[in-house]
């Protein structure tokens, strides 16, 4: 592809970042569908994950799988990812405008555009553990969440705050 050909592909990239706020520079090869879980302690701190795949801190959340509703989804996600057993207390949002950073780009050079329904989740039990697809877990206060978080998951957070009856479609 000619110098003059590269540039009017990339003119015609819309000016998207990606869920750690780099540009995008091509269309994403995908869309899928996640659900992300925001499980609020008694202290009033957000539990989240430092993930594996790019080192960023976030929701626990993962891909809704074949046959699953998006309720289990994320009660099946937070599970796998953190060991601890939670229920959806309500609807936060539906997350699916590439505006809002729900493109993620993976080591292997793949970009995922997501449409992620986030729920807030009650704590049942459990305890909380790092899985195979963490380095490192915890809860944190809402106003400091660690610098590294996921650009889409501090908008999700901002919006679950709010605690408002109708669910956000961004």
């Amino acid at each position: 592809m000619s110098q003059e050909s590269q540039m009017r592909v990339k003119e015609s990239v819309p000016e998207w970042y990606d869920d750690t706020g780099k540009r995008v520079t091509r269309m994403p090869d995908a869309i899928h569908l996640a659900a992300s879980g925001i499980v609020v302690n008694e202290k009033g701190e957000i539990l989240l994950q430092k993930r594996a795949d790019n080192g960023q801190w976030g929701l626990p959340s993962g891909y809704v799988d074949i046959g699953e509703s998006v309720e289990h989804g994320c009660i099946r996600e937070i599970w796998e990812e953190t060991g601890i057993h939670t229920q959806v207390k309500r609807l936060v949002g539906i997350y699916s405008d590439p505006q809002h950073n729900v493109i993620a780009a993976y080591p292997d050079g793949s970009l995922i555009q997501f449409a992620i329904v986030v729920f807030e989740c009650e704590y049942l039990s459990g305890q909380l553990r790092i899985s195979d697809e963490s380095t490192d877990i915890g809860y944190f206060p809402p106003d400091n969440l660690p610098d590294d978080t996921v650009l889409c998951d501090l908008l999700a957070i901002k919006d679950a705050l709010e605690d408002r009856e109708r669910p956000f479609i961004r």
